[in-house]
């Protein structure tokens, strides 16, 4: 008689089934011999090394491998067969009876088998089972099973990056397969697939790949402001024209000038003014005498020069100068060129002083850090240190990434040690002076601690004071308003709930100032989204465009977001809405036309966006002048693009309560006020973060 034994593996419940017996000589089972064993595994991986075990036990038993379809055994054999979800094989169950048993159905199987089933023959074990592959099935899925539990979860996100360029893909692609994660490049997004902390790692090197690309258009074509001395300003109109002749937009203002263009054609400009500022000090070269070729010069003596004086004289000497220092002026005598070479080198000089002593951010990088109960607490005050620092933090199971300038991050990082320090001193005192507490009072020891910290507060709270005096009341917590602080007393469990619950009051009090259809999901601090014709907020826009223009086509409509100007925007407004409660908050989409300025210089700006150091002298004095119609704007104000299409500006403009004027040349807003009216046709403001440029339209 032929023993016979059969596999079955079940991926769904990780179940591994033996079975084993003896065959009759017509081909059916010996019900008396039949042995089963199930076993219930952890993982696909256990169920399967289960069954290999069983498999190579039978082998070296001398059990045969009964394969249904074979005709070189007289054995009844069933093949193992793939499982639903699976590579792996298994034996396809028997059907069964009313009670579970299988042996009729079995039985009359082996009536419908072949008559070449009676003719014994010895089985290959190696055709019947190959066990080689079996083996790297099995390490492949453990190799996937230890990945996933060391990168988490394999799953897919998508990002959206503004004006992808077809030549920065590559970058990106190669990035994501030097992670081993799948890219596709669906229009302005990004789809990753991959184990979760790749996708993470990935995320930062997006956010890297953006402030590069910043850089680098900013050095492609960018705008500089050059100081310049109060006795430069007289050459304003040769400074202007020699910045015409090099394609250069320039502005001469008090104290600087405002030049645009590419960053070779702003180092040539450069190279003028140092010229004219050192024709400022000395006045103009005197003409050159082919008897006498000697000239005297004095210049008045800068704090750089006094502390180079030795430097200046051994460069005097190399050009045969002979320099005397006064108190207050450098003479020199020698001939022309020498001189102006001195000159030129001394001006060099302390512009490179200058430049040293700037602070160096260092190369952009990335930090990560264990979040601690700590930091936890802390984690409002970080975020504000963050957004003043320009750092960008994000979140990843227990741990925050940290992602900005080296210097920057440095300082971020001591202010996180010198926090947890304050802490941990606070706890310590705490501990040390109120010992007592800490025993009679039987909740300290699920609420850890009983102390008193100091929480810092923004204007976001202080409108919000009765609601957070009723939260610190429910929590158990003794709550003390200052102007920018709450001292709060109470376990450090309930005032972590507390400080988590102040940080969610100033998000929602922001998101409610935020404009009608700000996109809160944007992950990059600066975006343009294109608004599609056939959603209401193009609707909107069109209607209030087309209320003051005839004949024009609307070509583009984007929405900025530029989280840094937002932020300060909606503070300034709730810093108002603070200082008088009573009065409305009065907000008007109005037009604004930038004229020869690129309207991008203004809404990629991450410290001011309409800026009043650049407005010009109008009716109403020095402001920011907005319009209520498209008209105004555009009949002498418009932007013209390099497609020759116009560009008009629709920004969000806090104009509060207004005073309507005839004119007058103010500096700021009267007492009370805080904006200008001109008759209700377009408003002036003379605060900066009271406006934000929204919308970017552009049209023929």
């Amino acid at each position: 008689m032929q023993k016979f034994w059969e596999i079955k593996l079940d991926q769904m419940t990780y179940k591994a089934t033996v079975r084993c017996g003896k065959l009759f000589e017509n081909g059916s089972e010996d019900a008396l011999s039949i042995q089963k064993v199930e076993k219930e595994n952890k993982s696909w991986g256990d169920a399967v090394t289960y069954a290999e075990k069983h498999i190579k036990m039978k082998l070296d038993k001398g059990y045969s491998y009964l394969d249904k379809n074979s005709n070189e055994s007289s054995s009844i054999k069933f093949s193992l067969s793939p499982p639903k979800h699976d590579f792996l094989t298994s034996s396809p169950p028997p059907e069964t009876n009313g009670n579970g048993n299988h042996l009729k159905r079995r039985g009359d199987d082996a009536i419908l088998q072949r008559d070449d089933l009676k003719q014994p023959k010895k089985m290959d074990r190696q055709q019947s089972f190959d066990y080689e592959a079996f083996q790297k099935t099995l390490e492949a899925q453990e190799a996937f099973e230890a990945k996933q539990k060391e990168l988490g979860e394999f799953t897919q996100k998508a990002y959206r990056i503004e004006n992808l360029k077809d030549s920065e893909k590559p970058r990106i692609e190669n990035k994501a397969a030097e992670l081993e994660l799948i890219c596709d490049f669906m229009g302005t997004k990004i789809s990753v697939s991959g184990y979760e902390k790749r996708i993470d790692q990935f995320v930062v090197f997006l956010k890297q790949f953006i402030q590069e690309r910043k850089k680098a258009e900013a050095t492609e074509n960018s705008t500089k402001e050059i100081p310049i001395s109060s006795n430069a300003v007289k050459f304003a109109s040769e400074i202007e024209e020699k910045g015409l002749s090099l394609g250069l937009i320039c502005e001469v203002h008090e104290k600087s000038v405002l030049a645009q263009g590419s960053t070779s054609k702003i180092a040539e400009f450069e190279k003028f003014l140092k010229e004219k500022e050192i024709e400022s000090m000395t006045g103009p070269s005197p003409a050159k005498s082919m008897e006498d070729t000697t000239t005297k010069r004095e210049v008045k003596l800068t704090s750089a020069m006094k502390k180079a004086q030795g430097e200046i004289e051994k460069k005097g000497d190399q050009l045969g100068i002979f320099s005397e220092f006064t108190p207050d002026k450098l003479i020199m005598l020698g001939t022309s060129e020498a001189i102006s070479e001195l000159l030129t080198y001394m001006f060099e000089m302390n512009e490179t002083q200058e430049q040293t002593n700037k602070e160096d951010p260092g190369e952009y990088t990335q930090k990560e850090v264990k979040v601690t109960k700590s930091i936890n607490e802390l984690m409002s005050d970080i975020k504000k240190k963050a957004e003043t620092l320009d750092i960008i933090l994000d979140f990843a199971d227990d741990k925050l990434l940290i992602a900005g300038y080296e210097k920057k991050i440095t300082e971020i990082m001591k202010f996180i040690e010198e926090k947890e320090k304050e802490i941990e001193k606070e706890k310590t005192t705490s501990n040390s002076s109120n010992t007592n507490i800490s025993i009679t009072i039987p909740k300290s020891g699920e609420k850890g601690d009983y102390v008193q910290k100091e929480i810092s507060i923004s204007t976001f709270h202080r409108v919000c004071q009765e609601e957070i005096e009723a939260k610190a009341k429910e929590l158990d917590l003794i709550c003390d308003f200052g102007y920018d602080v709450i001292l709060l007393t109470g376990f450090t469990g309930n005032i972590g709930m507390f400080i988590a619950y102040l940080y969610e009051v100033e998000s929602q009090s922001k998101k409610s100032l935020y404009p009608k259809y700000w996109d809160f999901h944007e992950v990059n601090p600066f975006s343009m989204a294109a608004i599609q014709e056939d959603t209401q907020e193009f609707k909107d826009v069109e209607k209030l465009f087309f209320q003051t223009m005839r004949g024009q086509t609307i070509i583009k409509l984007q929405r900025i977001q530029n989280k840094y100007l937002m932020d300060h925007y909606v503070t300034n407004i709730q810093k108002r809405r603070e200082l008088r409660p009573n009065e409305p908050i009065n907000r008007m989409l109005l037009f604004h036309g930038t004229r020869n300025t690129k309207p991008e210089i203004i809404y990629k700006n991450f410290d001011v966006g309409f800026d009043l150091q650049y407005a010009a002298q109008g009716m109403y004095g020095k402001g920011l002048y907005f319009a209520v119609g498209a008209q105004y704007s555009h009949s002498g104000f418009v932007h013209r693009n390099s497609k020759g299409n116009c560009e008009l500006i629709i920004a969000d403009v806090f104009v509060g309560k207004s005073k309507n004027s005839s004119g007058g040349n103010f500096i700021k807003a009267p007492e009370g006020y805080d904006s200008i009216s001109a008759n209700g046709g377009f408003y002036i403001i003379y605060n900066n973060f009271h406006s934000y440029p929204l919308y970017l339209l552009e049209y023929r």
